[in-house]
């Protein structure tokens, strides 16, 4: 964060003054939680957050002395009032709405703020407490679970506008200056500010069997929420994915190669792994002042991929694979598409 302001020499009173013109700018990100809101209905949180700007704008009304929030304003796109100078499309409105609905605050009581009170933890975890468990090592040699959490809450290029730079103790609820729609000037301004969240891996499962059965399962979950104050429009990416992967191991196979007049002889595992994947991949534009929702991109993925590994010596390994994948888009002028592809590879490493 960069912060910028002067001191001058006031004669009148034979002193200095200062900071004056107090301006910031720069870019914010803190990690968040998101994840009372991951699972509710997409449609549904964004009709909440439509809800949520009259709260809102009635709320800094309320604490604002200036008379001029007395009014009452008719928004010609929703046919719902708001007070003057909190407009349905007014950015601290939105950015306030916005945050109150997908963190999965009460708007009646939210912060007004871009920036956060404190960053929140993440997490990683993974838990192999089953394999000390005497009863389980009959059939399993490892079991292990794992799940990953990241959230970030991001506020890019914000700065204070050069209209504000004379005014001290400019604040939300306190605002005086208009821009030139009739809405208050926010003390800080920005293009917009993103949420991106991660379940990665919402829960993994990896068992190993006693019998050499290998099982994967693993689901994976995420959202990345954009809103722009400059198209009041909320971009909406999201992944799910699901995965589960059989294998086998082939202990102690044995082969002999001969280079030149020499044998070498050869014993290591083979490895043999399915993995089936289903991935689905939206982008949703949501128009704010419309309240429209369109689906801009995004498919269901089927992938099935098959491989088998053997390593040759401890530093190179010989893998051969089949991988199939099956594309089908959500949108009516991308086509369907599938493509496959198998061979072999030659793995070193040191």
């Amino acid at each position: 964060r960069l912060e910028e302001y002067y001191y001058k020499y006031n004669s009148s009173i034979g002193k200095v003054d200062g900071p004056l013109s107090r301006t910031r700018s720069g870019t914010y990100t803190a990690t968040t939680w998101s994840f009372l809101t991951t699972f509710t209905n997409a449609d549904e949180l964004f009709n909440r957050f439509l809800d949520n700007r009259l709260v809102i704008a009635e709320r800094l009304a309320a604490i604002n002395p200036d008379p001029y929030g007395n009014q009452m304003i008719l928004d010609t796109m929703n046919g719902i009032y708001y007070p003057a100078g909190y407009s349905a499309n007014s950015q601290t409105v939105l950015l306030s709405s916005f945050l109150a609905t997908y963190l999965g605050n009460d708007p009646s009581s939210s912060s007004f703020s871009p920036f956060l009170k404190f960053p929140l933890p993440n997490w990683n975890i993974n838990y192999t407490g089953l394999n000390k468990v005497q009863f389980l090592k009959k059939w399993f040699t490892n079991i292990s679970f794992s799940h990953r959490y990241v959230s970030t809450y991001t506020v890019a290029n914000y700065y204070t506008d050069a209209a504000l730079s004379a005014l001290n103790d400019y604040d939300y609820g306190m605002e005086t200056v208009l821009n030139n729609t009739g809405d208050y000037i926010p003390p800080v301004s920005m293009g917009g500010v993103q949420i991106s969240e991660q379940f990665n891996p919402l829960i993994r499962v990896s068992v190993n069997m006693v019998n050499s059965i290998q099982l994967n399962f693993s689901l994976q979950k995420n959202r990345n929420l954009a809103l722009s104050f400059s198209n009041n429009q909320l971009t909406e990416t999201t992944r799910d994915g699901v995965t589960f992967g059989p294998g086998y191991r082939f202990k102690d196979i044995a082969f002999q190669l001969k280079v030149g007049s020499k044998p070498i002889d050869i014993k290591s595992d083979i490895v043999l792994q399915l993995n089936i994947t289903h991935n689905s991949n939206m982008t949703n534009i949501r128009k704010i002042n419309q309240n429209i929702s369109q689906i801009s991109s995004g498919s269901s993925v089927w992938m099935a991929e098959l491989s088998a590994e053997y390593s040759l010596t401890t530093y190179l390994t010989l893998r051969a694979f089949f991988q199939t994948n099956i594309n089908t888009p959500y949108i009516s002028n991308a086509y369907p598409n599938s493509t496959t592809k198998g061979g072999l590879t030659i793995r070193f490493s040191f």
